[in-house]
């Protein structure tokens, strides 16, 4: 019977990261399907497919947003008057800089390959040729 206490135990202590994990996959299936459900047109919908194609194929386009996620939080931080140091927030200054990198990568790397917000496929004289 020991053993059982054991792992009751033990199971016990990691309740917490099991209602996260569970939380996090809850909150990965709405935002699967909520914008199924939402009425928004296919031109909408065109878009949002070339995104996801997009961050699948650069990982520049997937983490662009991390810079103003990381900013939004030193925000909130300095606001609700929980920064004493630098050291409070190294954290939300890590993932701010990780998507200003990522959106300088897109920028430079990326971007003057796509035109304008529907992020179609720019066609060149080179490619006009072909």
């Amino acid at each position: 019977m020991a053993g059982l206490a054991g792992i009751a135990a033990m199971l016990w202590e990691l309740r917490v990261l099991v209602v996260a994990v569970i939380a996090l996959l809850a909150v990965k299936l709405l935002l699967e399907i909520v914008p199924l459900l939402l009425p928004v047109s296919q031109a909408t919908r065109a878009r949002w497919k070339r995104e996801e194609e997009l961050s699948d194929q650069f990982p520049s386009f997937r983490y662009r947003p991390l810079m103003l996620i990381g900013m939004a939080m030193i925000l909130v931080r300095v606001l609700a008057g929980r920064v004493s140091s630098i050291e409070d927030i190294w954290a939300e200054i890590v993932i701010a800089c990780v998507g200003a990198i990522a959106a300088l990568v897109w920028r430079i790397r990326h971007a003057h390959k796509y035109d304008g917000p529907n992020y179609s496929l720019k066609r060149t004289d080179q490619s006009l040729r072909d």
